[in-house]
């Protein structure tokens, strides 16, 4: 009987990523064309110095990955990924959109995307001024939608034909917020978490 594989690891994506965070990037866009508004092609060509700052290094903005033992010593695979974006006029800087969320097909039905969901709304509570986080979800997509109302966000808006995938092949997509406010501890309530976490 051959041992169980370590189970992966939750961390913070840095630039030294980039190549990984591209294949899976690309894949899950190939694959999963109604659920993402980018497009594959336009990943693949990116140049690496243009992917290396899609990468945010500083908070609020972070992609959270979920990375696996590889089957040569001390490599490590992106198997699952998830990103919240801050960005906007001062006006804006108090939401955050989650986006991107992907996991590969073999490491499915394992909680990684409840792992990073969660990671990132932790993250996000631990950040000043961050009150609410958006994301959109596509309609046809009944297990993602229950995913994300089990982890707190309620729908507030149905965009109808948010995305055309070609000639009369439209998707609509469900939008839903989560109020962060109401999530943060009071003032010397709040423990310090560490953004590497094992996933069990």
């Amino acid at each position: 009987m051959s041992p169980t594989p370590p189970a992966p690891i939750l961390r913070p994506l840095m630039r030294s990523d980039g190549p990984a965070f591209r294949a899976i990037r690309v894949e899950a866009l190939s694959l999963n064309p109604g659920s993402f508004g980018a497009v594959a092609a336009d990943w693949a060509d990116l140049s690496d110095d243009a992917l290396a700052a899609r990468i945010p290094i500083q908070p609020p903005s972070i992609i959270f990955g979920a990375f696996a033992q590889g089957a040569l010593a001390g490599r490590e695979d992106l198997v699952a990924m998830a990103g919240l974006m801050v960005a906007g006029s001062v006006k804006q800087l108090h939401k955050g959109l989650i986006w991107g969320v992907y996991v590969r097909e073999a490491w499915r039905r394992r909680g990684l995307a409840a792992a990073l969901i969660d990671g990132l709304i932790a993250h996000a509570v631990a950040q000043e001024g961050l009150e609410i986080l958006h994301l959109s979800v596509a309609a046809d997509n009944p297990g993602a939608r229950a995913l994300y109302v089990s982890r707190g966000f309620t729908p507030y808006g149905l965009e109808r034909r948010a995305l055309k995938l070609g000639p009369g092949d439209y998707r609509d997509e469900e939008l839903m917020m989560l109020d962060l406010l109401a999530l943060r501890p009071t003032t010397g309530d709040r423990a310090a978490g560490s953004p590497f976490v094992r996933i069990d």
